[in-house]
């Protein structure tokens, strides 16, 4: 290995050769002479041995998955959707298109990792009857898939059974749980009877909702009593089947729904895909960590 800085090699100026010698003959010296004075050990010819272990310290190199640990960050895309032919951008609420992922990984196994979705802060505490995260459109998204929630750090999990397409050492299938950030919202909401036997947090026996000019309308129905009644458009589809609570006669709780993600390495940087939301499949690329 050529290094082109000089070391320091202790008080007297001499090379890493000379420096040696006096320390490997203390080594091998007579056990009597460890018992003698400090003045019997010829301490300026011991060079600086730090020297010595920089010299042996050899780099770590991850092998297998571990290849994956890090700080990964990419731009969200929709692939779905086109303009001019190439996939539109999404942007998350705070005008962020930023994806995140923190992996740790042994050669072979799934130790630990999270994802974080845009660049917000994360969601205040939640409150009964009022939708989740504040400030968030869900539009006329009833039974839709769940949008994430901007700033959240969701909990990843290996994902066993799957078999990895292509080189198996360069792919790793992990998921997270889609409602993790309704957690608390969830139980703070009512279950009410929603037509056969049935409860949401909304209640009634229909949901509708349209388009007008000043936004969306959206309108809860009671059959029996031949009526409707008009919802907060947000609040409606977060209580709607199967987003994200599941309800019962007890009361309200987080959907265990889950979304799976597989990353592959290429080099240093990763495929993500699927992804929910219709947001990949996306390249995120190594980042020193935050």
């Amino acid at each position: 290995m050529n290094n082109t800085t000089r070391l320091p090699l202790g008080r007297n100026s001499r090379s890493l050769r000379s420096a040696l010698v006096p320390w490997v003959s203390l080594l091998l010296a007579p056990a009597w002479l460890a018992c003698g004075s400090e003045a019997s050990l010829p301490v300026e010819n011991l060079g600086n041995t730090s020297d010595l272990r920089a010299e042996a310290t050899q780099v770590t190199v991850a092998t297998g998955l571990a290849r994956l640990n890090g700080h990964w960050t990419g731009l969200t895309k929709k692939p779905y959707i086109e303009v001019a032919g190439e996939p539109a951008n999404y942007q998350f609420p705070s005008g962020s298109r930023s994806i995140t992922l923190d992996l740790s990984f042994d050669e072979d196994s799934f130790i630990s990792g999270s994802i974080v979705f845009g660049a917000g802060s994360p969601p205040p505490p939640p409150q009964a009857g009022v939708a989740y995260p504040p400030g968030v459109d869900y539009g006329l998204g009833f039974s839709g898939t769940l949008p994430p929630v901007e700033g959240f750090s969701y909990a990843l999990s290996e994902l066993t059974g799957y078999v990895a397409p292509g080189d198996a050492a360069n792919i790793a299938w992990l998921s997270y749980q889609i409602a993790a950030p309704f957690s608390g919202w969830c139980p703070l909401q009512p279950s009410l009877p929603a037509g056969d036997g049935a409860f949401n947090c909304l209640g009634g026996d229909g949901l509708g909702g349209w388009l007008t000019d000043d936004g969306y309308v959206c309108e809860r129905s009671f059959q029996e009593e031949n009526r409707q009644e008009r919802v907060d458009c947000n609040l409606a589809a977060l209580c709607s089947s199967p987003n994200p609570c599941v309800c019962t006669a007890a009361g309200c709780t987080q959907s265990n729904q889950a979304d799976n993600l597989m990353l592959e390495l290429d080099g240093d940087e990763v495929t993500l895909a699927p992804l929910g939301a219709g947001l990949g499949p996306l390249t995120l690329s190594r980042a020193a960590n935050p």
